[in-house]
């Protein structure tokens, strides 16, 4: 018969209140859009990254991937008011190559040329005096790029 354990215990509802923490951690609200370098309005359903944080907290904790084809770029938009701290965006190529994107208190937009694959991310970040980040991110191919102009 196994021993109880106590530290056990603490560890698995310390991991287990952060697994609920992350999954409200992509909740947003509504019909809410972005707009891309060009002022066209982006919309969430195409989104292949869709990551903000719960209303009142003051963390965002989030993982997923997405499927890219040849010439295409990624399109992030983010919107951000955080305050006492930053939030890291890191994206992985289907070779494992990272791509880090720092985000403070701007919104910003930035584009991220694509290789075919399966790419990864992992979005982490802690802000003590409150605020609230939303990040989009879409796909665009080349030649929607030479269309557009």
């Amino acid at each position: 018969m196994k021993k109880f354990n106590i530290k056990s215990l603490a560890a698995g509802i310390i991991i287990g209140s952060f697994g609920i923490t992350t999954a409200f951690a992509a909740t947003v609200s509504g019909n809410d859009s972005s707009y891309d370098t060009s002022g066209r309005i982006i919309s969430e359903e195409n989104a292949v990254i869709n990551l903000a944080n719960h209303a009142g907290q003051k963390n965002i904790a989030e993982s997923g991937s997405f499927q890219a084809e040849p010439d295409q770029t990624l399109i992030l938009n983010v919107t951000s008011d955080i305050k006492g701290g930053s939030v890291d965006l890191f994206l992985f190529d289907p070779n494992g190559k990272e791509h880090r994107v720092t985000i403070g208190s701007d919104d910003m937009t930035e584009e991220i040329p694509l290789e075919k694959g399966v790419w990864q991310y992992n979005c982490s970040g802690m802000f003590k005096d409150g605020g609230n980040i939303k990040i989009i991110g879409t796909i665009k191919s080349v030649s929607d790029a030479v269309e557009n102009r």
